[in-house]
Protein backbone atom coordinates (compact mmCIF):
# COMPACT_ATOMS: atom_id res chain seq x y z
CA UNK A 1 0.00 0.00 0.00
CA UNK A 2 1.43 3.39 -1.06
CA UNK A 3 0.75 7.04 -0.03
CA UNK A 4 1.70 10.37 -1.36
CA UNK A 5 3.36 12.60 1.80
CA UNK A 6 4.73 15.60 0.78
CA UNK A 7 7.47 17.76 3.24
CA UNK A 8 5.57 19.97 5.56
CA UNK A 9 5.91 23.67 4.73
CA UNK A 10 8.44 25.65 6.53
CA UNK A 11 7.87 28.71 8.67
CA UNK A 12 9.22 31.04 11.34
CA UNK A 13 8.08 28.94 14.00
CA UNK A 14 10.75 26.61 13.47
CA UNK A 15 12.91 28.63 15.38
CA UNK A 16 10.87 28.37 18.76
CA UNK A 17 10.56 24.42 19.08
CA UNK A 18 13.14 22.01 19.65
CA UNK A 19 16.37 21.95 17.71
CA UNK A 20 16.68 18.42 16.72
CA UNK A 21 12.72 17.78 15.81
CA UNK A 22 12.95 20.91 13.13
CA UNK A 23 12.17 20.30 9.59
CA UNK A 24 15.55 21.80 8.52
CA UNK A 25 16.77 19.15 10.96
CA UNK A 26 15.18 16.30 8.91
CA UNK A 27 15.52 17.83 5.52
CA UNK A 28 19.15 17.25 6.00
CA UNK A 29 18.97 14.13 7.50
CA UNK A 30 17.23 13.54 4.85
CA UNK A 31 19.44 14.73 1.87
CA UNK A 32 22.40 13.67 3.73
CA UNK A 33 22.22 10.47 5.60
CA UNK A 34 19.47 8.20 4.10
CA UNK A 35 20.91 5.79 1.25
CA UNK A 36 19.12 2.90 1.53
CA UNK A 37 15.58 3.84 2.73
CA UNK A 38 12.49 5.40 1.28
CA UNK A 39 11.18 8.33 3.09
CA UNK A 40 7.45 9.24 4.32
CA UNK A 41 7.03 12.37 5.67
CA UNK A 42 3.35 10.74 7.20
CA UNK A 43 0.70 13.46 8.49
CA UNK A 44 -0.90 11.55 11.12
CA UNK A 45 -3.82 14.22 11.51
CA UNK A 46 -6.14 16.17 9.16
CA UNK A 47 -4.93 19.54 7.18
CA UNK A 48 -4.47 22.45 7.80
CA UNK A 49 -2.11 21.64 10.93
CA UNK A 50 -1.19 18.32 10.41
CA UNK A 51 1.02 16.34 12.41
CA UNK A 52 3.94 15.08 10.71
CA UNK A 53 5.93 12.11 11.63
CA UNK A 54 9.32 11.33 9.59
CA UNK A 55 9.85 8.06 8.98
CA UNK A 56 11.81 5.72 7.44
CA UNK A 57 10.92 2.22 4.63
CA UNK A 58 13.76 0.40 4.36
CA UNK A 59 14.08 -0.69 0.77
CA UNK A 60 14.65 -4.43 1.75
CA UNK A 61 10.58 -3.58 2.37
CA UNK A 62 10.54 -3.98 -1.29
CA UNK A 63 12.12 -6.99 -1.75
CA UNK A 64 10.01 -10.61 -1.02
CA UNK A 65 9.09 -12.20 2.10
CA UNK A 66 10.93 -9.44 3.46
CA UNK A 67 9.08 -8.23 6.59
CA UNK A 68 8.25 -4.35 5.97
CA UNK A 69 8.98 -2.44 8.88
CA UNK A 70 8.86 1.34 9.50
CA UNK A 71 11.77 3.53 11.45
CA UNK A 72 11.79 6.81 12.82
CA UNK A 73 13.99 9.39 10.94
CA UNK A 74 16.60 9.06 13.34
CA UNK A 75 20.25 7.23 14.30
CA UNK A 76 23.42 8.11 16.51
CA UNK A 77 23.12 11.81 15.38
CA UNK A 78 19.57 12.44 16.60
CA UNK A 79 19.38 13.06 20.38
CA UNK A 80 15.18 13.46 20.37
CA UNK A 81 13.29 12.35 17.72
CA UNK A 82 9.16 14.08 17.43
CA UNK A 83 6.94 15.01 15.37
CA UNK A 84 7.95 17.91 12.96
CA UNK A 85 8.35 21.30 14.16
CA UNK A 86 6.75 20.40 17.41
CA UNK A 87 8.07 20.32 21.03
CA UNK A 88 8.61 17.16 22.69
CA UNK A 89 5.24 16.94 25.02
CA UNK A 90 3.62 16.79 21.99
CA UNK A 91 2.60 13.47 20.94
CA UNK A 92 -0.97 11.96 19.33
CA UNK A 93 -3.75 9.88 20.53
CA UNK A 94 -5.18 7.43 17.92
CA UNK A 95 -8.71 9.34 17.52
CA UNK A 96 -6.51 12.02 16.25
CA UNK A 97 -4.57 9.50 13.57
CA UNK A 98 -6.69 10.25 9.98
CA UNK A 99 -8.14 7.12 8.25
CA UNK A 100 -5.48 7.22 5.21
CA UNK A 101 -2.80 6.59 7.84
CA UNK A 102 -3.93 4.28 9.97
CA UNK A 103 -4.74 2.62 7.06
CA UNK A 104 -0.90 3.01 6.08
CA UNK A 105 0.34 1.83 8.83
CA UNK A 106 -1.55 -1.67 8.64
CA UNK A 107 0.46 -2.38 5.79
CA UNK A 108 3.07 -2.74 7.98
CA UNK A 109 4.45 -5.51 9.78
CA UNK A 110 6.49 -3.68 12.48
CA UNK A 111 7.44 -0.12 13.65
CA UNK A 112 10.32 1.18 15.54
CA UNK A 113 10.77 5.00 16.90
CA UNK A 114 13.63 6.13 19.16
CA UNK A 115 14.92 7.92 21.04
CA UNK A 116 12.33 9.11 22.93
CA UNK A 117 10.96 10.66 26.26
CA UNK A 118 8.90 8.52 28.56
CA UNK A 119 5.24 10.25 28.11
CA UNK A 120 6.15 9.83 24.56
CA UNK A 121 6.40 6.30 24.57
CA UNK A 122 3.66 5.65 26.57
CA UNK A 123 1.30 8.07 24.42
CA UNK A 124 2.97 6.61 21.29
CA UNK A 125 2.19 2.88 22.74
CA UNK A 126 -1.14 3.72 23.63
CA UNK A 127 -2.18 5.51 20.32
CA UNK A 128 -0.76 2.34 18.31
CA UNK A 129 -2.75 -0.60 20.45
CA UNK A 130 -5.35 1.12 19.36
CA UNK A 131 -5.45 0.58 15.74
CA UNK A 132 -4.25 -3.07 15.85
CA UNK A 133 -0.51 -2.76 16.93
CA UNK A 134 1.51 -4.67 20.27
CA UNK A 135 4.43 -3.60 21.50
CA UNK A 136 6.78 -2.45 24.40
CA UNK A 137 9.68 0.26 25.57
CA UNK A 138 13.11 -0.18 26.01
CA UNK A 139 15.73 1.87 27.32
CA UNK A 140 17.74 3.70 24.00
CA UNK A 141 19.88 5.68 26.06
CA UNK A 142 20.11 8.24 29.17
CA UNK A 143 20.57 11.98 28.77
CA UNK A 144 22.80 14.31 31.27
CA UNK A 145 21.55 17.76 31.31
CA UNK A 146 22.10 20.27 34.16
CA UNK A 147 18.53 23.34 34.70
CA UNK A 148 17.88 26.19 36.50
CA UNK A 149 21.19 28.28 36.03
CA UNK A 150 21.28 31.89 37.32
CA UNK A 151 24.83 32.62 36.90
CA UNK A 152 28.05 31.49 36.36
CA UNK A 153 29.61 31.26 39.46
CA UNK A 154 26.58 29.24 41.10
CA UNK A 155 27.33 27.00 38.19
CA UNK A 156 30.76 26.28 39.09
CA UNK A 157 29.96 26.68 43.01
CA UNK A 158 27.81 23.22 42.53
CA UNK A 159 30.52 21.12 40.46
CA UNK A 160 32.61 18.60 42.19
CA UNK A 161 36.24 19.50 43.68
CA UNK A 162 37.78 17.04 41.55
CA UNK A 163 36.75 18.95 38.29
CA UNK A 164 37.63 21.80 39.61
CA UNK A 165 41.09 20.93 40.28
CA UNK A 166 41.29 19.14 37.20
CA UNK A 167 40.44 22.55 35.27
CA UNK A 168 43.06 24.48 37.09
CA UNK A 169 45.88 21.70 36.80
CA UNK A 170 45.12 21.75 33.10
CA UNK A 171 45.29 24.99 32.76
CA UNK A 172 48.39 25.63 34.26
CA UNK A 173 49.66 22.65 32.50
CA UNK A 174 49.18 24.48 29.13
CA UNK A 175 50.22 28.39 30.18
CA UNK A 176 53.31 26.70 31.34
CA UNK A 177 53.21 24.66 28.13
CA UNK A 178 52.94 27.89 25.72
CA UNK A 179 51.55 28.92 22.84
CA UNK A 180 47.57 27.95 23.14
CA UNK A 181 45.11 29.96 22.03
CA UNK A 182 41.11 29.59 22.43
CA UNK A 183 38.39 30.50 20.12
CA UNK A 184 34.60 30.50 20.07
CA UNK A 185 33.34 31.24 16.84
CA UNK A 186 29.54 32.26 17.48
CA UNK A 187 28.83 34.69 14.35
CA UNK A 188 30.73 36.48 11.29
CA UNK A 189 31.24 35.60 7.67
CA UNK A 190 30.80 32.59 5.67
CA UNK A 191 34.55 31.79 5.26
CA UNK A 192 35.02 31.93 8.99
CA UNK A 193 32.23 29.15 9.64
CA UNK A 194 33.84 27.48 6.53
CA UNK A 195 37.09 28.31 8.47
CA UNK A 196 35.83 26.79 11.90
CA UNK A 197 34.07 23.52 10.14
CA UNK A 198 37.90 22.52 8.83
CA UNK A 199 39.18 22.79 12.15
CA UNK A 200 36.70 20.72 13.40
CA UNK A 201 37.28 18.23 11.17
CA UNK A 202 40.82 18.09 11.64
CA UNK A 203 40.82 17.30 14.92
CA UNK A 204 37.85 14.77 14.40
CA UNK A 205 40.32 13.17 12.01
CA UNK A 206 43.34 13.30 14.75
CA UNK A 207 41.07 12.15 17.29
CA UNK A 208 40.74 8.80 19.09
CA UNK A 209 37.35 8.40 17.09
CA UNK A 210 36.31 6.43 14.58
CA UNK A 211 35.55 8.40 11.49
CA UNK A 212 33.28 10.97 10.91
CA UNK A 213 30.50 8.89 9.06
CA UNK A 214 28.39 11.88 7.64
CA UNK A 215 30.50 14.86 7.57
CA UNK A 216 28.44 16.89 5.16
CA UNK A 217 25.64 16.45 7.41
CA UNK A 218 27.40 17.88 9.85
CA UNK A 219 28.67 20.76 7.81
CA UNK A 220 24.90 21.31 6.62
CA UNK A 221 22.91 21.39 10.21
CA UNK A 222 26.23 23.71 11.36
CA UNK A 223 25.60 26.32 8.39
CA UNK A 224 21.67 26.49 9.47
CA UNK A 225 22.31 26.79 13.17
CA UNK A 226 24.92 29.49 12.24
CA UNK A 227 22.75 31.76 9.97
CA UNK A 228 20.12 31.71 12.78
CA UNK A 229 22.99 32.25 15.73
CA UNK A 230 22.55 29.09 17.37
CA UNK A 231 25.73 27.72 16.58
CA UNK A 232 29.18 27.33 18.59
CA UNK A 233 32.05 26.23 17.96
CA UNK A 234 34.81 26.07 20.13
CA UNK A 235 38.33 25.13 18.99
CA UNK A 236 41.65 25.12 21.08
CA UNK A 237 45.11 25.79 19.22
CA UNK A 238 48.33 24.82 19.77
CA UNK A 239 50.53 26.80 17.90
CA UNK A 240 47.85 27.52 15.50
CA UNK A 241 47.18 24.05 14.84
CA UNK A 242 43.51 23.29 16.06
CA UNK A 243 43.91 20.12 18.53
CA UNK A 244 40.67 20.15 20.42
CA UNK A 245 37.09 20.99 18.65
CA UNK A 246 33.27 21.05 20.56
CA UNK A 247 30.23 22.20 18.58
CA UNK A 248 27.19 23.61 20.32
CA UNK A 249 23.99 24.85 19.58
CA UNK A 250 22.16 27.19 21.51
CA UNK A 251 18.20 28.22 21.41
CA UNK A 252 15.49 28.43 23.99
CA UNK A 253 17.75 29.49 26.23
CA UNK A 254 18.99 25.93 26.38
CA UNK A 255 22.96 24.97 24.76
CA UNK A 256 22.94 21.63 23.42
CA UNK A 257 26.65 19.60 23.82
CA UNK A 258 26.46 17.92 20.20
CA UNK A 259 29.88 17.37 18.99
CA UNK A 260 33.23 17.02 21.11
CA UNK A 261 36.85 15.77 19.94
CA UNK A 262 40.44 16.20 20.21
CA UNK A 263 43.82 15.28 18.83
CA UNK A 264 44.25 12.09 20.80
CA UNK A 265 48.88 13.37 21.33
CA UNK A 266 47.56 16.24 23.45
CA UNK A 267 45.40 13.92 25.97
CA UNK A 268 47.55 14.53 28.59
CA UNK A 269 46.64 18.02 28.36
CA UNK A 270 42.74 17.38 28.49
CA UNK A 271 41.85 19.61 26.02
CA UNK A 272 38.28 18.75 25.95
CA UNK A 273 37.91 19.99 29.46
CA UNK A 274 39.45 22.73 29.25
CA UNK A 275 37.09 23.52 26.36
CA UNK A 276 33.78 22.18 27.85
CA UNK A 277 34.76 25.03 30.63
CA UNK A 278 35.49 27.73 27.87
CA UNK A 279 31.98 27.05 26.20
CA UNK A 280 29.98 26.91 29.48
CA UNK A 281 31.18 30.01 30.64
CA UNK A 282 30.35 31.73 27.29
CA UNK A 283 26.62 30.34 26.75
CA UNK A 284 25.94 30.89 30.33
CA UNK A 285 27.54 34.60 30.54
CA UNK A 286 26.97 35.52 26.55
CA UNK A 287 23.79 33.57 25.78
CA UNK A 288 22.35 33.80 29.22
CA UNK A 289 20.77 30.49 28.52
CA UNK A 290 19.86 28.66 32.45
CA UNK A 291 19.43 25.00 30.53
CA UNK A 292 22.53 22.71 29.63
CA UNK A 293 21.68 19.23 27.93
CA UNK A 294 24.54 16.76 27.01
CA UNK A 295 22.13 15.31 24.94
CA UNK A 296 22.93 11.07 24.77
CA UNK A 297 25.23 9.06 26.24
CA UNK A 298 25.63 7.53 30.13
CA UNK A 299 29.37 8.39 29.81
CA UNK A 300 30.39 8.57 33.96
CA UNK A 301 32.50 11.85 33.29
CA UNK A 302 28.82 13.86 32.57
CA UNK A 303 28.18 13.19 35.99
CA UNK A 304 30.77 15.87 36.70
CA UNK A 305 29.19 18.32 34.67
CA UNK A 306 26.06 18.28 35.58
CA UNK A 307 22.77 17.88 37.87
CA UNK A 308 20.52 15.13 36.43
CA UNK A 309 19.94 12.60 33.67
CA UNK A 310 16.59 11.19 31.63
CA UNK A 311 16.60 7.74 30.55
CA UNK A 312 15.70 7.99 26.47
CA UNK A 313 13.35 5.36 25.30
CA UNK A 314 12.26 3.59 21.91
CA UNK A 315 8.85 1.78 21.14
CA UNK A 316 8.85 -1.48 19.23
CA UNK A 317 5.33 -1.88 17.64
CA UNK A 318 4.03 -5.16 15.89
CA UNK A 319 1.09 -5.44 13.97
CA UNK A 320 -0.69 -7.84 15.11
CA UNK A 321 -3.03 -8.37 11.93
CA UNK A 322 -0.21 -9.32 9.95
CA UNK A 323 1.04 -13.02 9.85
CA UNK A 324 4.40 -11.91 10.26
CA UNK A 325 3.82 -9.22 12.44
CA UNK A 326 2.15 -11.55 14.68
CA UNK A 327 4.63 -13.91 14.64
CA UNK A 328 7.21 -10.87 15.32
CA UNK A 329 5.19 -10.44 18.61
CA UNK A 330 5.73 -13.80 19.66
CA UNK A 331 9.36 -14.06 19.23
CA UNK A 332 9.96 -10.82 20.99
CA UNK A 333 7.73 -11.35 23.98
CA UNK A 334 9.46 -14.69 24.40
CA UNK A 335 12.87 -13.10 24.08
CA UNK A 336 11.90 -10.77 26.47
CA UNK A 337 10.61 -13.17 28.79
CA UNK A 338 13.99 -14.89 28.60
CA UNK A 339 15.73 -12.17 29.51
CA UNK A 340 13.77 -12.20 33.16
CA UNK A 341 14.50 -16.01 33.68
CA UNK A 342 18.28 -17.31 34.33
CA UNK A 343 18.50 -20.36 32.16
CA UNK A 344 18.01 -23.68 33.71
CA UNK A 345 21.44 -25.40 34.13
Amino acid sequence: MEMQTEQPQASDIQDTTPFFTRQQWFEHFEQHIVTDSSVIWLPLTQQPKAKVLPLLSPTDNQKAFQIRSLLSMSNYYSPVYGLVNSELSETIGADELCDNTVELLKGYDSINISPIYEQQATDWLNAFKQIGFTGHRYQHSVNWYHNNITDIQQYWALRPPRLLNTLKRKREQMQKAGEFTTQVFSNGSQSQLIQALIDYHHVYYHSWKQKEPYPAFIDAVAEYAWHRNELRIGIIYHQQRPIAAQIWFVCKKTAYIFKLAHVESYTRFSPGTVLMAVLLEHVITEDNVNHIDFLTGNDSYKQDWMSGKHVLYGIHLCNKHSAKGLCLSVLDYAGRVRKKIPLLR
